[in-house]
Order: structure tokens, then C-alpha cells, then sequence
């Protein structure tokens, strides 16, 4: 069912917001801008006057005077020449401005949301829409704004002389567009409620053609072949798209063609009063030519302004998209409120009847949790996939706030503190950025020592990799520049070098070995506990056999801790750790076995 929205005062509030944010960024630019848009655009009345005084004087047969007027006519043709360079050359100014007013915004909102409102729940989906084409749409907002003001200056203008020589006129004219504005204001509304309605299939639509196009995924849709299928999905996504849409239009041209009837209803009364005062000589000739060559620009600028009306409204919503995403974004924000003061002592952590839940969920992935860690004690935490593991070691980093419960780093709310505290994910990132960035971005405040970088690099087995690479640390890395990819061996390890050059005191490696060998992660384990040496560690892996080494072994399984020991104590348990571990060793026996 297609709505059309009554009109309201947000979108031009939003609007507003948006000019005074880009005034006191940029003021000068934006003032010339109004200020030109306003003088410049009252050519269109002087336009009306002149004609009509021109065809006076010429039927007083006065010469000097149609000259004049002439003259007049002339050098504002002159000046609306001018008045395009200055125009385009300001708006482009004040369309960056916009751009980067509106990005700057969103990517700092987007900086400060908790991690489990920007992974879960609607949030991520109020972030696209307010991010979606943000560059352009913010120029076609500057755009759209300085169109209407431009139709409305030349309209007053236009009207201005009329006024004095029939003010009926004008109501009548005033009285014509009101349904023109009003049903154009509605159904731009209408469009964006049938785009938000649709976001999700956009959405599918998109990641649907992403997949087909990309090359990560060409391999295995050709072994499957998911091709045709992909291509299915995509057009029933598309189609029901359009299907929206086409309904929409309907309702919204019906509601058009009322306007239009009206406006034309209008325009022929304003005609017929025209025709009544030239037969009955009410007003000089000159004057009732004018007044038609006024309501016949009139006419026209009201089909043309219906368009920019239309612009207005719909990239206004796209700002009220940006503001509702700040709105969002501000009650999720967490600011750290405790100073810490530096120490290099190992880190304290305890968890005092802890549990999360994501939002949108009602399941606890982590409940109830009390647990205590030594400083400089090295915790190795095992279980099965969806244990619960992850967002545990998330909790701890105070990247994720408890639902319930209390979680500290020392004496400060580990969502409060925060500091000190280097990790490796499972999803690492992989910075499409020179190798140089890839390490410093571990510790940003950290001043620019080359020599750091490479000690980073040396201590996760990857010394020689700026030597193999044409820039060196400058060498632009990934596929979207082209300069050099790695393996996927090699970003995990530049992952953890980028871990390895923050001087932390709490250590956490989240399955950090998945794409490494067995002598690779064997290396890599015991660089960790150097590295780890008088720090407080966390190890997550999917191989038992590096857990041995560790202090404590945590078992995690449904949300909660259900071992708690040394590797000796557990197996003597004979539980859930036993029975992984013994399952692993027949596993690598038999490979060993088969491979004999």
C-alpha cells in the first residue's frame, strides 16, 4: 500500500541544520552564494518590466525611452552571463563543503558506537542509509536548495509588476500552484517511503550482483554452479523493486493529474481577467502585455519549480536519514570517563556475574560469568564453535558492554579504560594501505619509528617481507591498487605484528593461527609467550596442543566457564577438555598413520 505523506517542517529543518553546519565551517562562500542567487535572479521580473515598458514606449511612438528600456534589457542579458561562472564556480565550493560537513559527521558518530550495536541489529542499516552515495547526494542537496531559492526569487519577481497593475491576478496565479506545490511536496515523501521500504531488497539485490562480479567467489560459483541461481535471485529482488514502484507511481500521477487540472483551472481564470481588462482598457496596453507575458513565464516556472520542489523534498529526507542515524549513534555511544594513569604492570581482569546478549536477542551468549585473572597470567580459552569464546574476549577488551554484571580492566570498567590492550580477531582487518600503516596503525599515538615497524615485523616472522616489496614500507598492499597482495598466511601475521607494536599489558589472540602451518604456528606460539612475558594473555585457538603451555586453561561451552585448570588437572578430570584433547591426538595420529 502506497502512502503519500502530508508535508511537514522536519525536512526544512533538516536543511537548515545543514546550511548553518556548512556557515560556520565555511561562511563566505555560502553568503555569496544566497547573496548572487537572490540579486541576480530578479533578472527574470526586470525582464517582464522591460518588455512591457518597451511596447508603451514604442505605442507613444517615444523613441528615447524604448531605447532605454532596451539599453536596460541589454545589460541584464550582459550580467546573466556573468552570473554563471561566479554561480557554478560557488556552488561547487559550497557542495564540498557539504560533502565533507556530512562525512565528517558520520564517520565520527560511526567511530564511537559500540561494537555490538554497529554488528547486530538495525543500527547497521540506518548507517547505510545515511552513508548511501553521501558525496553526491550532499551536492545535490546544495543543488536542489539553491534551485528552489532561485524559483522563488525569479517567481516574486515575475509577480512583483503584475501585482501593481492587477493584485487579482497574482491570488489567482498564488492560488494555482498551491496544489502543483503541495501534491509535488507529498509524493517526493512517497518515493523515499517506497526506497526505505525496499532497502532490504536493495540491499539483496546488490550483495547478489557483488558475489556474481566479484573475484573471491568466481571459483566456487563456477564449481557449484550458483551462477544461474544468483542471477534468479537477483531479477525476483529487482522485480519486486519495481513492482513498488510502478504502484506507487500510479497513486502519485492520479494525485498529480488533480493538481494539474486545478493549476490549469486557475491559469484560465487569470487569462480571462487579462482579456477583460485589455477589452475594457484598464491598465495601458504596454502593462496588460507584460501581465501575459507574466502568466504565461508563470505558468511555465510552475511546471519547472515542481521538479525542484520535488529535489527539495527528497534529498531533505536523505538528510533526515543522516540525523536519525546521529540520533541512533548518540544513545549507543560510549565515552571512556576514567584517565588511566600509564603503568607497564601486568593488567588485572575480573568479571563479577557478567552476561551479554546481542541486541535484538533474547539468548545470552555469555551468561552469568565470575572469573578472575592474575596479572601476567597466560589463559588459554578453549571450546566449540559457539561457545561463546570470542565474545568473551571481546567483553574483557571492553569492546562490548555486559547486559548485565560488571567487567574490569584493574579498577576501571573495562568499557570505561580500555587503554593497553593489543588483539588479534579472527576477522582481521586487511588495510588496502601501504605495509608501513598496516603496522602503525597497532598504536596511532606512537611517534613514527621505522625501526619499531621492523622489530613488529620480525617478532610475527615477517623481517623480510619489506625487502621482497618495490617501495619497501611504503608499498601499497591488496588487490585494489594493485602494488602486491599476500597470502592469507602473511595478513594474519601482519595482523599480529600490528598487535606486537603496541606496548600492551593485556594480550589477546583470537584464533590466531587458522591460516598458518603447524612450524609457522609453532614459531608463532613461542614468540607469543616472549612477547607475553610479564603481561596478562589470552590465547583462543583451534589446536589444543599450544594450550599445554598456558597458565590456565578455560573451557567454555554454552555461554559459561566449565573447566577451569592447568592441562594435567583437566585431563585428570576427564572432562570436556579431555575429550577434546584425545579427540585431536587420534586425529593426528591417523593423519601421521596415513601418511606413513
Amino acid at each position: 500500500m502506497v502512502s503519500i505523506a502530508s508535508p511537514s517542517n522536519s525536512e526544512w529543518h533538516e536543511l537548515i541544520r545543514l546550511l548553518s553546519g556548512i556557515g560556520r565551517r565555511n561562511p563566505w562562500p555560502l553568503l555569496a552564494l544566497t547573496l548572487l542567487t537572490i540579486v541576480a535572479n530578479t533578472r527574470t521580473g526586470l525582464y517582464v518590466l522591460t518588455l512591457g515598458s518597451i511596447t508603451q514606449a514604442l505605442i507613444d511612438q517615444n523613441r528615447n525611452q524604448a531605447i532605454a528600456w532596451a539599453a536596460v534589457s541589454l545589460g541584464a542579458g550582459l550580467l546573466e552571463q556573468l552570473y554563471w561562472p561566479f554561480r557554478n564556480h560557488l556552488r561547487s565550493i559550497v557542495e564540498d563543503d557539504a560533502g565533507v560537513y556530512l562525512q565528517k559527521r558520520v564517520l565520527r558518530n560511526t567511530a564511537k558506537v559500540p561494537l555490538e550495536h554497529y554488528e547486530y541489529g538495525p543500527f547497521f542499516t540506518t548507517l547505510t542509509r545515511a552513508n548511501d552515495n553521501l558525496g553526491e547526494r550532499a551536492a545535490a542537496i546544495i543543488s536542489s536548495g539553491f534551485d528552489l531559492l532561485q524559483v522563488l526569487v525569479m517567481f516574486v519577481s515575475i509577480l512583483a509588476p503584475v501585482w501593481f497593475i492587477d493584485a487579482r491576478i497574482v491570488w489567482i496565479i498564488l492560488l494555482g500552484c498551491i496544489p502543483v506545490f503541495s501534491t509535488t511536496w507529498r509524493t517526493a515523501r512517497a518515493f523515499h517511503d517506497v526506497k526505505t521500504r525496499n532497502a532490504i531488497n536493495e540491499l539483496y539485490a546488490t550483495k547478489l550482483s557483488d558475489l556474481v562480479l566479484q573475484r573471491d567467489a568466481a571459483a566456487e560459483i563456477r564449481l557449484f554452479g550458483t551462477g544461474p541461481e544468483l542471477v534468479r535471485r537477483w531479477l525476483g529482488a529487482r522485480n519486486r523493486i519495481a513492482q513498488d514502484s510502478v504502484q506507487a507511481v500510479g497513486k502519485i500521477s492520479r494525485a498529480q493529474l488533480t493538481g494539474e487540472i486545478f493549476t490549469a483551472a486557475s491559469m484560465a481564470s487569470a487569462i480571462a481577467l487579462l482579456v477583460h481588462n485589455m477589452i475594457n482598457g484598464a491598465a495601458p496596453l504596454g502593462s496588460l502585455i507584460a501581465v501575459a507575458f507574466a502568466i504565461v513565464w508563470g505558468v511555465g516556472m510552475v511546471g519547472g519549480s515542481a521538479s525542484v520542489i520535488r529535489g527539495v523534498r527528497e534529498n531533505s529526507v536523505f538528510l533526515s536519514d543522516i540525523f536519525t542515524f546521529e540520533r541512533e549513534a548518540s544513545r549507543f555511544k560510549r565515552e571512556p570517563i576514567h584517565q588511566i594513569s600509564p603503568s607497564t604492570a601486568a593488567m588485572t581482569i575480573n568479571l563479577c556475574d557478567a552476561s551479554f546478549r546481542y541486541p535484538e536477542t533474547d539468548r545470552d551468549v555469555v551468561h552469568n560469568l565470575n572469573l578472575e585473572i592474575a596479572p601476567g597470567e597466560h589463559i588459554a580459552l578453549l571450546g566449540e564453535n559457539g561457545a561463546g569464546k570470542s565474545t568473551l574476549v571481546r567483553l574483557i577488551a571492553g569492546l562490548y558492554a555486559p547486559t548485565s554484571g560488571k567487567v574490569y580492566q584493574d579498577n576501571c570498567l573495562a568499557t570505561d579504560a580500555r587503554t593497553d590492550i593489543a588483539a588479534v580477531f579472527q576477522d582481521f582487518v586487511r588495510w588496502q594501505l601501504p605495509l608501513r600503516d598496516n603496522v602503525e596503525f597497532g598504536c596511532i599515538t606512537a611517534i613514527t619509528d621505522e625501526e619499531a615497524i621492523l622489530v613488529a615485523l620480525s617478532k610475527s616472522d615477517l623481517r623480510d617481507l619489506p625487502d621482497q616489496l618495490a617501495e619497501g614500507l611504503d608499498t601499497w598492499l591488496g588487490r585494489e591498487f594493485g602494488e602486491r597482495d599476500l597470502s592469507g598466511g602473511q595478513w594474519q601475521r601482519l595482523a599480529i605484528a600490528r598487535a606486537f607494536f603496541r606496548d600492551a599489558r593485556l594480550l589477546i589472540l583470537d584464533e590466531p593461527t587458522a591460516a598458518l602451518d603447524p612450524l609457522a604456528e609453532q614459531r608463532l606460539f613461542e614468540r607469543f609467550r616472549e612477547l607475553a612475558d610479564g603481561k596478562t594473555a589470552i590465547t583462543i585457538s583451534h589446536r589444543i596442543g599450544p594450550a599445554r603451555s598456558a597458565d590456565r586453561i578455560l573451557v567454555m561451552d554454552q555461554g559459561q566457564i566449565v573447566e577451569d585448570g592447568t592441562h594435567d588437572t583437566l585431563m585428570a578430570q576427564d572432562g570436556l577438555y579431555a575429550a577434546m584433547f584425545r579427540s585431536q591426538q587420534e586425529w593426528y595420529n591417523h593423519s601421521s598413520m596415513e601418511r606413513e
